[in-house]
C-alpha cells in the first residue's frame, strides 16, 4: 500500500469536538495500515470539490473523506468534474464526522476507529451508484449527488436546517426543529414528472429521489431505495391534507412511508421535472439552484467504495 498515494480530504469543522480529539488516533491508523497520503482540510463550503478534482487531476485515485454527508458531496462532484477519467477506477472510503451520516448508516459505516482501521486493511469494496442532476437554466449546470436528493418540503427543510446551524450549531434537533416548521408553512407545487414513456401532471408537497434509503439523520424516507440497483427510488407525497399528515407521519415513522395513500411511489432511471415556477431543491443537503426544470439519471456502478 505503501508504494500508492492516497488523498485524504478533512472537513475540521465536523463533527464538533470528537475529530479534535481522534485526530492523532486517527494519523496513527494511517501510520499502522501503511497508507502513504496526502492530505489537505477544507476551508470553506465547497472546498472539498476543488480538492478532490486537484487530486485526481494529478493522479491520485482512491480518497478517503473525514467528514459527514456534505463533504462526500463535495468530493462526488470534484471527482466528476476532473478531466478524462473513468470513474470506476476510482475508489472512496469514508470516517463519518457529520450530523446525518446518513450514507455511511446504509453502509453499517460508524464512527468506529477499529472499524475504519479494519476497512482499510481489508480494502473489501463494492461499485456503488451516483445520481445525476442536470438543470434548464441559461447555461446548463450539472450536480451529482450520492445519497439523495429533495424537493418543495424536503428541499425547504435542507434549506431551514442550514440556516439554523449558522444560528444555533449541529445537532440533530436543528433538523426536527427545521421539520417542524416547514411542515406547516409549505405549499404544493404543480409539477410534470416524464419517466418511463409517461407524463403526469400533479400537485406535490414534498418529492424525494433516492439512492441510499435514510435521509434526515436516521429517517428511512424511502425504504426500499439500494444504492447497488441501478435504479432511481422516486417518492412524492402528493394532495396533502392536514387530516393526513398523523397517519403520514406514523407511515414514516413505522418505515412504510411508500405505502401511505397520499405517496406515489416509482422506480426508474431517469425522471425529468418540470414545473411553471422555480422549484426548492437539494441534494445530499447541498442546495440546489431554483429552476423550472430538473433532469435526474442514474449512473450504475459508478465509483467504488471501501465497506465493512
Amino acid at each position: 500500500m505503501e508504494d500508492k498515494q492516497w488523498g485524504i480530504i478533512i472537513n475540521p469543522h465536523a463533527g464538533k469536538r470528537k475529530l479534535e480529539y481522534n485526530w492523532t488516533n486517527i494519523y496513527r491508523i494511517l501510520k499502522k495500515v501503511g497508507i502513504n497520503y496526502k492530505e489537505q482540510l477544507t476551508a470553506y463550503p465547497g472546498h472539498a470539490t476543488d480538492i478532490a478534482t486537484n487530486m485526481i487531476n494529478n493522479g491520485i485515485t482512491s480518497i478517503i473523506i473525514v467528514g459527514g454527508d456534505g463533504t462526500l458531496n463535495e468530493v462526488i462532484n470534484g471527482i466528476y468534474n476532473a478531466q478524462n477519467i473513468n470513474t470506476k477506477n476510482i475508489t472512496i472510503a469514508i470516517l463519518p464526522y457529520g450530523t446525518g451520516n446518513d450514507w455511511a448508516r446504509f453502509w453499517g459505516i460508524e464512527n468506529n476507529l477499529q472499524q475504519f482501521e479494519s476497512m482499510l486493511k481489508n480494502q473489501k469494496s463494492t461499485l456503488v451508484d451516483i445520481c445525476k442532476v442536470t438543470t434548464n437554466q441559461h447555461i446548463p449546470i450539472t450536480n451529482y449527488f450520492i445519497n439523495g436528493a429533495g424537493w418543495g418540503f424536503d428541499a425547504i427543510v435542507a434549506r431551514r436546517t442550514n440556516l439554523l446551524k449558522q444560528l444555533f450549531g449541529v445537532g440533530a434537533w436543528v433538523y426536527k426543529l427545521a421539520l417542524l416548521i416547514s411542515l406547516f408553512t409549505t405549499k404544493h407545487s404543480k409539477i410534470k414528472l416524464e419517466y418511463n414513456n409517461t407524463q403526469r401532471n400533479t400537485k406535490v408537497y414534498t418529492m424525494a429521489i433516492a439512492n441510499g434509503c435514510y435521509s434526515g439523520g436516521g429517517i428511512k424516507q424511502v425504504e426500499k431505495a439500494s444504492p447497488i440497483d441501478g435504479l432511481l427510488h422516486v417518492m412524492t407525497v402528493e394532495n396533502l391534507t392536514i387530516t393526513a399528515i398523523p397517519s403520514l407521519l406514523k407511515a414514516l415513522i413505522q418505515q412504510k412511508l411508500t405505502q401511505h395513500n397520499k405517496v406515489n411511489y416509482i422506480t426508474t432511471t431517469k425522471i425529468v421535472i418540470n414545473s411553471n415556477k422555480r422549484l426548492h431543491a437539494e441534494n445530499d443537503g447541498v442546495i440546489l439552484e431554483r429552476t423550472t426544470q430538473y433532469v435526474v439519471q442514474v449512473l450504475p456502478k459508478a465509483i467504488n467504495m471501501i465497506i465493512p
